[in-house]
């Protein structure tokens, strides 16, 4: 079929998708590259030859039904985000983020839905990545599958893997450094702009400077290997006083420029299931960050303990 960016008009009905049983037809924004609907705006009715029905609501995330115009993950040989622009009875166009435009075969895995393309101009994404991410939602997705990936390889080697500084750095490079120039980097191995502290919480409560990373993370985890990390096989408390001063001390030190909560989790966990225990994080992600923040700024630990101490149970 002929895909909509070949088409001269400002704006291309491209589908019509149900909402509480009408339907609703949908447009595609030539200016800003996303999708808007035809309700209150007067919009000409330019359309492509074969109009896509769909039985989902294109605000649905959750949907298992792909949408021409929608803005997908496309898993090859690495991460490629790009816009669903077309298809066949038996192949989707795609129209990727780096300038490519591949057909990607239907019914298969390696298609993940990532957003419904809508008011796109608003979420663009200013930093810099190596998976041409532009909006936030696909920053997040190859975030998400990267730490996915880490996971599951350090999982399967745990019985080989040493609880220490050389893991911990390599966790945040393994996650970030498909993504990011930054990944597996301390903030005083890279440039960083003239002053511009990173910080926990609010700026009253600076992290660490940045000359002082490096010193202070290798402090930290001879610290935690002795003598934390080796009374932590012997009961869930001393495990948990170990998980509290991994928490406290990395945050305070803030040694990447982002990704440290991550990394700490993912680092969190494996240690835990090194010793037989599983480590969950609950459902409320806000109660943990603000734990976590009371427990470097005031020393406040007891919300943070507790929620280390639920999370925990034996394999």
């Amino acid at each position: 079929m002929e895909h909509f960016l070949s088409e001269s008009h400002k704006h291309i009905c491209i589908k019509r998708t149900l909402n509480k049983g009408t339907y609703q037809r949908w447009f595609w924004n030539k200016k800003s590259g996303g999708i808007t609907n035809s309700s209150g705006q007067k919009i000409e009715l330019h359309k492509l030859d074969r109009l896509n029905i769909y039985g989902s609501n294109i605000r649905d995330l959750n949907r298992t039904e792909l949408q021409v115009g929608d803005r997908v993950l496309h898993e090859s040989d690495k991460l490629y985000f790009g816009c669903i622009i077309g298809d066949t009875p038996d192949y989707w166009i795609i129209d990727r983020n780096n300038g490519d435009r591949v057909e990607v075969e239907k019914g298969h895995d390696d298609l993940i839905l990532v957003d419904h393309n809508i008011n796109r101009r608003s979420s663009r994404v200013p930093d810099k990545n190596l998976v041409f991410a532009q909006t936030q939602s696909e920053l997040n997705m190859a975030e998400l599958q990267s730490d996915l990936a880490t996971r599951g390889e350090c999982i399967e080697q745990i019985a080989n893997l040493s609880m220490g500084e050389s893991l911990f750095k390599d966790l945040h490079r393994r996650i970030f450094s498909p993504i990011y120039t930054w990944g597996g980097k301390y903030r005083s191995e890279i440039e960083t702009e003239a002053g511009v502290e990173t910080v926990v919480g609010n700026r009253e409560y600076p992290t660490l400077e940045i000359d002082k990373v490096e010193d202070e993370m290798e402090i930290f985890f001879r610290k935690l290997a002795n003598p934390y990390l080796r009374r932590s096989r012997l009961s869930i408390e001393n495990l948990v006083d170990a998980l509290e001063l991994l928490h406290i001390e990395l945050a305070r030190i803030h040694p990447f420029k982002d990704g440290n909560g991550r990394t700490i989790r993912l680092f969190s966990e494996l240690v835990a299931l090194r010793w037989g225990y599983k480590l969950e994080w609950g459902s409320s992600k806000g109660n943990y960050h603000d734990a976590v923040r009371i427990a470097v700024n005031f020393r406040l630990k007891r919300k943070l303990r507790k929620i280390l101490t639920e999370g925990l149970s034996e394999l």
